[in-house]
């Protein structure tokens, strides 16, 4: 089973999410950046995942959009994974 204990940054992301179309969760590896994150998300793109990884990567290079047609908000992430798909795209967020 898969605990979630909340965090003091909930209310935060919560209060963001209602205005901004994206937010950019940053911290050291393993602090718990992705399981918060998915507490507040409809869709999850994992760019780790071994068995969608070449699909997914072939997608944020080539069609980013694709990416995009899921209900939001979206969590993309080690989204460092794909970096064309950020950069510069500022017209697909």
């Amino acid at each position: 089973m898969d605990f979630y204990k909340p965090r003091i940054v909930d209310k935060e992301l919560k209060f963001r999410l209602n205005i901004f179309g994206a937010i950019l969760i940053t911290g050291p590896k393993g602090c718990g950046k992705t399981k918060t994150a998915k507490q507040f998300v409809k869709s999850l793109v994992e760019f780790q995942d071994e068995e969608k990884r070449a699909s997914l990567l072939s997608d944020a290079e080539t069609s980013p959009f694709l990416l995009l047609e899921q209900e939001r908000p979206i969590l993309f992430d080690e989204r460092q994974d794909a970096p064309k798909m950020w950069r510069g795209n500022s017209k697909i967020l």
